[in-house]
């Protein structure tokens, strides 16, 4: 708490010069910048032509597979139900499969996990531009990645409803309406926020190059450092509120 409460000393600079507060601790608020990034697509998949316009300080991906999913209750009972889940499970290995519960509520295989499509997780940019500041990969990766992004065309065998892809080209029969199969396929994906691109960081000041600060022993603190990125313009005084009661609540 007491390195927390010594970092408001932090200064406050503006967007326009790499040099304001060089080789300082400074918090600033500005526009992240699409200038130098390449287009974030997911390569390998269906989806590498349809997201080629879409440009961010990365892509998240969220791929899942409507699957029977085991659930042992003891005693040699097990009960089965439908779940999105993002890994395969085989259903080889199931253990009561004549079970009534299974018979209704899946009475089907989980299918193999399909070739060509996205993988799950996020992509980030190894740099970019926050003003005239630029963010490493560090940084980079603690923009969070909220707005849904789709394309201007859909892949073939997909239908796009609420910014998610669906896809039934793997369902095998398994009762219930048709997207409610088992082996439907949904893909949605996030990215950058352009229509609200500031960010707060917090870190030292190289040259232009921000990165994690980190306390002399002139502060009484040594060795505590930080690098923090927030939404929008945000106060030092919430910043270090913020940190304040999280390293109160670690205690």
């Amino acid at each position: 708490r007491q390195a927390v409460l010594g970092a408001r000393k932090v200064h406050e600079v503006g967007c326009d010069s790499s040099a304001a507060g060089d080789g300082e601790f400074v918090i600033l608020s500005c526009n992240v910048s699409k200038a130098g990034l390449s287009p974030s697509v997911p390569s390998n998949s269906s989806f590498a032509t349809v997201l080629g316009g879409y440009v961010g300080t990365g892509l998240s991906a969220k791929v899942e597979m409507l699957q029977c999913v085991e659930t042992a209750l003891g005693d040699g009972v097990y009960s089965y139900a439908k779940e999105w889940r993002r890994l395969h499970i085989d259903s080889k290995a199931f253990q009561a499969k004549d079970q009534a519960d299974f018979l209704k509520n899946c009475n089907a295989e989980n299918p193999s996990w399909p070739e060509g499509l996205p993988s799950n997780g996020a992509r980030y940019e190894p740099t970019v531009a926050a003003g005239a500041f630029q963010l490493p990969s560090e940084l980079v990766r603690k923009i969070p990645l909220l707005a849904p992004v789709t394309g201007s065309v859909v892949p073939e065998g997909w239908t796009l409803s609420d910014d998610t892809y669906v896809s039934t080209r793997w369902a095998v029969a398994s009762g219930g309406p048709a997207a409610e199969q088992i082996g439907t396929v949904r893909v949605s994906f996030s990215g950058t926020d352009w229509s609200n691109p500031m960010v707060t960081v917090i870190a030292e000041n190289r040259g232009g190059f921000l990165q994690r600060w980190t306390m002399g022993d002139s502060w009484l603190c040594d060795g505590f450092s930080i690098e923090e990125v927030r939404l929008g313009e945000v106060s030092k005084e919430r910043v270090f509120d913020e940190l304040g009661m999280a390293a109160s609540a670690g205690t």
